[in-house]
């Protein structure tokens, strides 16, 4: 395997391979030459004719590569590797920072979905998923944001929880949130998770946070109903989830 500085030229030059590739995510978030250089690279792509095209055909290549480990919370199974460059840029409602001030459009985060269904291509998501689905996600955190934390979760109408980031994998655990950095380029996550997803509606929630809240945290906000009371910004999408 190359040297982690030359993962992302391979990545872009469509010479990485779904194991290199998640080195290379892996190795994103420390490095500062790196994620300066898969920005720029993103970017350039981004003009191109084609770019969206060609970045949409190397993730979909490496969604159905296996991962090695699995999680075990609520039987949730890590599918794939998979990074996702197109954002959904969510309603002005579904952004709600600690208490209510109106966030400017240039330090809306935004968080995007996709959907792989057993034996299919990654598609994005409009407003209905499938129960066997996949969801993988990327975001984007502006620096005018000032969080430092991802959390990533869906509750559904019997106030069942769903995590996707962090991974919890034991019931006996409290894991902390996902580290991020600010940028105005995408952030992908480097897998595709899938739940048992109950058919019914479902709220996709992104928090924001300006801490390193747990998981167990954020269950208790959703028991209590105070999500919108924690420190950070709040990122929604209300899905209906078809058997």
């Amino acid at each position: 395997m190359n040297a982690p500085h030359g993962l992302v030229d391979d990545h872009f030059g469509g010479r990485g391979t779904a194991s290199s590739d998640r080195h290379m995510w892996r190795h994103l978030p420390g490095c500062d030459k790196c994620r300066a250089r898969y920005r720029a690279l993103s970017l350039l792509e981004s003009l191109e004719p084609d770019g969206g095209e060609r970045a949409r055909a190397r993730m979909a290549a490496a969604i159905f590569a296996p991962v090695p480990r699995r999680r075990a919370i609520w039987g949730v199974a890590a599918l794939a590797a998979a990074a996702v460059l197109l954002l959904v840029v969510l309603p002005r409602d579904a952004f709600r920072p600690r208490g209510g001030t109106e966030i400017p459009d240039t330090a809306r985060p935004t968080l995007a979905i996709f959907r792989v269904p057993p034996g299919g291509t990654a598609e994005r998501v409009g407003a209905v998923v499938r129960a066997g689905d996949s969801l993988a996600f990327s975001y984007q955190n502006p620096p005018e944001l000032a969080a430092t934390h991802l959390l990533i979760f869906a509750v559904d109408d019997a106030a069942h929880v769903y995590w996707f980031w962090p991974a919890w994998t034991s019931a006996t655990t409290d894991p902390v949130a996902l580290a991020i950095q600010p940028g105005t380029a995408a952030v992908e996550l480097a897998e595709a998770v899938r739940h048992p997803m109950r058919p019914g509606r479902l709220t996709v929630h992104a928090l924001f946070a300006r801490r390193p809240y747990h998981v167990r945290e954020i269950e208790a906000a959703v028991t209590g109903q105070w999500l919108r009371g924690l420190d950070g910004t709040l990122v929604t999408q209300p899905l209906e989830v078809l058997p």
